[in-house]
């Protein structure tokens, strides 16, 4: 998995590969059943945007 942390002037997402998309508050990634191979990035995402 990639992750990207950015600015955007709309909250509308445009998906071209995946069904759906979420918009999350830090404190909501833990509510997610996350593969194996995306939890270390998933704490590194919490750990930098906390």
């Amino acid at each position: 998995m990639h992750s990207f942390v950015c600015n955007t002037q709309s909250r509308e997402l445009t998906l071209d590969e995946h069904i759906e998309g979420l918009w999350l508050k830090v404190a909501e990634l833990d509510s997610l059943d996350w593969a194996a191979a995306d939890i270390p990035i998933v704490e590194q995402l919490k750990a930098s945007l906390s």
